[in-house]
């Protein structure tokens, strides 16, 4: 099923709505969020146009909100580097993800779980553009975090350790 609900015009009048009505920063930072699972909703279904959209809206919206540095911001970096390396843009993908990973790294630190994923999904995108050393060590960092994390026996564990096995 489809998850056309919402259309762009549709989202810019919600929007203008919404500033119009709510003016504190928490009703503002509910529509950051609206924007964003929308654009997920989008992504799931196979509309990357439609999702990315809502991922910059959401993105330049949550700016005014929380600023440049939050996990917030780090979250839809992520979200907009998924949608372009499914749409084997892999260029942008990594742009995308230098941009998370230096918010990770500012906010949870070089080996918190949320650098941890990006390490990963890093080192499973250089693997995709045949970049196996450079692959291989963002997900020696992220196994190593998981590991000491989260444990051995952890699914985030074991799907590095999957994405490890797909460089050789």
């Amino acid at each position: 099923k489809k998850f056309n609900i919402i259309s762009p015009h549709a989202f810019s009048v919600l929007e203008h709505a919404y500033r119009e009505e709510c003016s504190s920063y928490f009703a503002y930072d509910n529509l950051v969020v609206i924007a964003n699972t929308l654009g997920y909703g989008f992504r799931n279904n196979g509309d990357y146009k439609l999702s990315l959209l809502c991922y910059k809206r959401a993105l330049s919206m949550q700016e005014s909100t929380l600023g440049k540095f939050s996990s917030y911001r780090s979250n839809l970096y992520y979200n907009i580097a998924w949608l372009y390396e499914e749409e084997l843009e892999y260029d942008l993908a990594l742009e995308w993800y230098k941009k998370d990973l230096t918010i990770c790294e500012a906010v949870h630190g070089k080996e918190g779980i949320s650098t941890a994923h990006t390490y990963n999904s890093m080192g499973s995108l250089y693997t995709k553009m045949h970049d196996y050393k450079i692959a291989q060590d963002y997900l020696k960092r992220a196994l190593y975090i998981f590991k000491t994390r989260l444990g051995e026996y952890n699914s985030n564990t074991a799907a590095v350790c999957n994405n490890i096995a797909n460089v050789y």
